[in-house]
C-alpha cells in the first residue's frame, strides 16, 4: 500500500524529498576571504544556469572538488537559485535549494542535514587584484555543500 491519498491530522502522508534551502552569498558583500560578488555578476549568473536549473543538471558535491565535479562525487541537484533583496539589510542575497540525490554521496548527505552546513558557489574566474571585486568572466559551475565553520 502506498501513501497516496492518506492523511494525519489532514495532513498528506506524502513523502517530500529531503531539501537543503538557504543563502549561498551575500552581494555586494566581502565575504570572509575578502571576495566581493556583484549584484550584476549574480543576476547574470542566475539568469545563465536558469535553464540547467530547469531540466536539473546543476549538480553538485559535498566539499569543493579538487578540478571539476566528477559524477562518482555528485551528492545533489540545485533545483532554484534566486537573487531578492533582504528586507532589512538591504542586502542581495543568493538564495539557493538542494534536494539530495539517489547516489551514495547523496545519502551521505541526507545524513548530515541535522549539522551546521551551508551551500556555497563554486566557479571560474578573474579577481580584480586592487578591490577584491570578482570580474565580469566569472562563472558559477556548481554550489556545494560545506560546513558552515569554512564557508566563504
Amino acid at each position: 500500500m502506498g501513501f497516496a491519498g492518506l492523511t494525519a491530522l489532514g495532513i498528506p502522508l506524502e513523502p517530500e524529498p529531503w531539501r537543503l534551502w538557504c543563502v549561498a552569498m551575500v552581494a555586494d558583500v566581502p565575504n570572509k576571504n575578502g571576495r566581493i560578488y556583484p549584484t550584476s555578476l549574480l543576476e547574470k549568473e542566475v539568469e545563465r544556469l536558469a535553464p540547467s536549473i530547469a531540466n536539473r543538471s546543476f549538480v553538485g558535491t559535498i566539499g569543493y572538488p579538487s578540478d571539476v565535479v566528477a559524477l562518482k562525487d555528485v551528492s545533489h541537484v540545485i533545483t532554484h537559485l534566486s537573487l531578492n533583496r533582504c528586507p532589512t539589510t538591504g542586502n542581495n542575497l543568493l538564495w539557493a535549494r538542494a534536494e539530495p540525490l539517489d547516489t551514495f554521496a547523496g545519502r551521505r548527505l541526507i545524513s548530515m542535514l541535522g549539522n551546521d552546513i551551508t551551500l556555497r558557489p563554486m566557479g571560474i574566474g578573474e579577481l580584480t587584484a586592487s578591490d577584491n571585486v570578482i570580474g565580469d568572466g566569472y562563472r558559477m559551475t556548481s554550489i556545494c555543500v560545506i560546513p558552515t565553520m569554512i564557508a566563504a
